[in-house]
């Protein structure tokens, strides 16, 4: 067996290929794991060095705020919106609540004593009709009284003056008869007693004159009277029934005017009591409940025909034109934060950009109540505390974006008016420093 021999040279030759080629082999390598090795390093520095830069917290929720409706007066809820998350409108009417049972004895109390009185005014002025027909008739009575006793003096005048006119021809007479007697006493032509008897007649004659004339003084006098009212003479009295009725009729008017105006002054007030009352029973029996916001319905906590007392939690609504987040941050970056910084915020499982604001800043220890936010706050430690940044409602495309974004974790970049800065966790709250309607 033969074998070919093998010279110095060509063996050099294939110990330098050897080396070349393990060369090549190490430089590959050590080229490899330093690019790994520097894309670690990358990798840890984008990771790390923001957070050592920039104040960074995943711990953030969006929140919004939520309106708690509650039940102004007790009652069956007769209508309530039965679809959560349904979209409503300022104004919009959510529910409806009626007391069946309400206590309505005061109203019933003030109608009776209305009719009552509304009775005794219809019974006052038919009492004051009647007495002003009763009056009228004895007015008519009066006159055709006063033109019968006018009537009475005047043919007792004209009797009286009749007689005058017949005593002052008795009398006449009698003066003749005198002359002549006295005439012929003188003459011796007759007895004394026949002259005698001559004066007698004379001065009976003139006696009866006079009391005639006093008659008619009297009868004169009685028929002034009777113009003025008062009558005098047998058979009268100085007032006339008719006119001492008048008079008690009229007193029993004033009396019944008097009670008429107490009457209606009462029924007014009751009236007004009664308006007052009726409010109060519409109010207290029935109420609307419209939404004091645009918003949705986050929470439905009653249902129809359930009964509430008032003050009773019955709806929460989302206002949605507000969302932000209440970021746990740590405590070494209180200084690094401050109100007004803009913010990225990136929600977890998002593709999109989203942009926010710094509005408050407080210690872990000064928290919202939590019936003013829509989902609790994230839990901190105890160095931490909680910025509230406001979103960019503009970011979203409509209602139903932002409402469905309530609750989502986020991750929020801060910055100053030049500088980016981060956080993790989205909190969502529609109005941090609002108050809660309801």
């Amino acid at each position: 067996m033969s074998h070919d021999p093998v010279t110095l040279p060509s063996k050099i030759t294939n110990i330098q290929k050897q080396k070349n080629n393990l060369k090549s082999g190490l430089s590959g390598a050590r080229i490899t794991r330093i690019v790994i090795g520097i894309s670690v390093v990358f990798l840890a520095l984008w990771a790390f060095v923001p957070g050592m830069i920039y104040p960074i917290s995943s711990n953030a929720i969006v929140n919004a705020q939520v309106m708690t409706i509650r039940a102004p007066i007790q009652g069956e809820v007769t209508k309530i919106l039965s679809a959560e998350t349904q979209t409503i409108k300022k104004g919009e009417l959510i529910a409806r609540i009626e007391d069946s049972r309400i206590d309505r004895s005061k109203l019933a109390a003030l109608m009776a004593d209305h009719a009552t009185l509304h009775e005794t005014i219809l019974a006052l002025e038919q009492e004051d009709k009647d007495l002003q027909h009763f009056l009228t008739r004895l007015e008519v009575n009066g006159e055709a009284y006063y033109q019968s006793v006018n009537k009475h003096y005047q043919v007792m005048k004209a009797e009286k003056e009749a007689k005058l006119a017949a005593q002052q021809a008795i009398l006449k007479d009698t003066s003749s008869k005198l002359a002549r007697e006295a005439a012929l006493f003188n003459k011796g032509l007759t007895t004394r007693a026949e002259l005698d008897a001559a004066l007698r007649d004379d001065a009976v004659a003139r006696a009866e004159l006079v009391v005639i004339e006093r008659e008619i003084e009297r009868v004169k006098v009685e028929l002034d009277g009777a113009k003025q009212g008062v009558y005098f003479g047998d058979g009268f009295n100085n007032v006339p029934y008719s006119q001492q009725r008048s008079h008690e009729i009229e007193l029993r008017q004033q009396t019944v005017m008097s009670k008429l105006r107490d009457a209606n002054i009462r029924v007014h007030e009751i009236e007004r009591q009664i308006r007052i009352e009726e409010e109060r029973l519409a109010h207290i029996s029935e109420s609307e409940l419209v939404a004091p916001n645009n918003g949705r319905i986050w929470l439905r906590l009653v249902g129809e025909g359930e009964h509430v007392i008032a003050g009773t939690p019955m709806l929460q609504i989302a206002d949605l034109s507000r969302l932000f987040l209440i970021v746990s941050l740590d405590e070494r970056y209180f200084d690094d934060v401050n109100i007004g910084d803009t913010a990225s915020i990136d929600l977890i499982g998002s593709t999109n950009d989203f942009h926010g604001r710094v509005e408050r800043m407080q210690g872990r220890k000064s928290t919202l109540p939590e019936s003013m936010l829509a989902v609790t706050q994230p839990n901190s430690d105890k160095n931490d505390f909680l910025v509230f940044v406001n979103m960019d409602i503009n970011d979203f495309k409509d209602d139903s974006e932002i409402f469905n974004q309530v609750g989502r974790r986020a991750k929020v970049t801060f910055h100053k008016e030049d500088t980016i800065l981060i956080t993790n966790q989205a909190s969502s709250s529609a109005n941090v420093v609002t108050h809660n309607k309801g």
